[in-house]
């Protein structure tokens, strides 16, 4: 399972690099199942979490799971 799930997460980071360019930051890459994905310049509104999630991505803002909430993800 764990090379399969690395194949999918490289996937992801590809797709994510072809559709994005710049335009993003990755981090925690080699961690596991999840990424921590900063997109300039978007804002993840209720509205478009939902459309995400129409084309079966799931999106988690992580400012609802940070301690406090600070902008230090931004970076």
């Amino acid at each position: 399972m764990k090379k399969l799930y690395n194949r999918k997460r490289k996937h992801l980071i590809e797709v994510l690099n072809t559709e994005f360019g710049n335009e993003f930051k990755i981090k925690g890459e080699v961690a596991g199942l999840h990424i921590v994905a900063h997109f300039y310049n978007v804002k993840f509104t209720e509205s478009l979490i939902n459309k995400v999630f129409e084309e079966n991505i799931k999106v988690y803002p992580i400012q609802q799971y940070a301690i406090k909430n600070t902008l230090e993800y931004d970076h």
